[in-house]
């Protein structure tokens, strides 16, 4: 008999635990969920997004449409067509959001250096069809940032060449001289 109650004791133990680390998986998981703003109950559809470079977008981050968060991008993956590498981005938009026909797709970020994230931008002209699940779209490809600073670099080299080497520079100091000469007239 009392074999019988220590084993229904130790029974009773195991049931208040497993009850507990269960609750407390459910609160894990929903802090989680809470956390990133993610449901499992809101549906998804898959679009497919090309772009040649993609600027440091990567998997899980945000996809917004005219500013509101309404999706992420899945997966990136590189293609070749034709000999040139091709990125596509598969980006999961929550379903009731229509995302029209004709809308531009590119790369943004939060700050000059902030997190990167795919915008959607509808187009101006009147809505008559909107893109289904597993559309391929073209996106629209942002220069790398590094080809910016160097055209930006060239072209003030090209301006400093200009200035040193034109006739510019010895007009400015000539005319800086007659300046000086006439304020001196007039003083003396």
């Amino acid at each position: 008999m009392k074999k019988k109650l220590l084993d229904i004791r130790r029974y009773l133990v195991e049931i208040k635990l497993g009850i507990f680390f269960l609750v407390a998986a459910i609160l894990f998981f929903t802090a989680i969920m809470s956390i990133r703003e993610v449901s499992f109950f809101k549906g998804y559809y898959l679009l497919k997004v090309k772009f040649k470079f993609v600027e440091g977008l990567k998997s899980a981050s945000p996809v917004r449409f005219c500013g509101v968060d309404v999706g992420e991008v899945d997966k990136l993956e590189i293609k070749t067509e034709k000999n040139i590498p091709i990125v596509y981005a598969y980006v999961k938009v929550e379903k009731g959001i229509n995302v029209p026909v004709g809308s531009r797709f590119f790369i943004n970020s939060l700050g000059f250096f902030g997190e990167k994230y795919l915008e959607i931008i509808p187009p101006d002209t009147p809505i008559k069809t909107y893109l289904k699940e597993g559309s391929i779209i073209r996106g629209v490809d942002s220069p790398p940032l590094f080809d910016v600073i160097t055209a930006f670099n060239d072209a003030a080299l090209k301006v400093q060449d200009f200035v040193e080497n034109s006739t510019i520079k010895k007009d400015l100091e000539n005319s800086l001289s007659n300046m000086n000469d006439i304020t001196n007239e007039f003083k003396g």
